[in-house]
């Protein structure tokens, strides 16, 4: 749960859905400037881990 924190002071946004920490079967995971994710007007779904 720290990657999102440690992103975020670096100035990046990250969106994962699935993560082997979790149990997932796979990691699943995108990282874009915070700029961008204002461009796309992203929102970390409700999902998110």
């Amino acid at each position: 749960m720290m990657d999102y924190y440690t992103f975020e002071m670096q100035g990046a946004v990250l969106d994962r859905t699935k993560t082997l920490g979790c149990g997932d079967d796979e990691c699943n995971f995108h990282l874009m400037s915070r700029e961008r994710a204002e461009e796309l007007g992203f929102v970390p779904g409700p999902d998110a881990k």
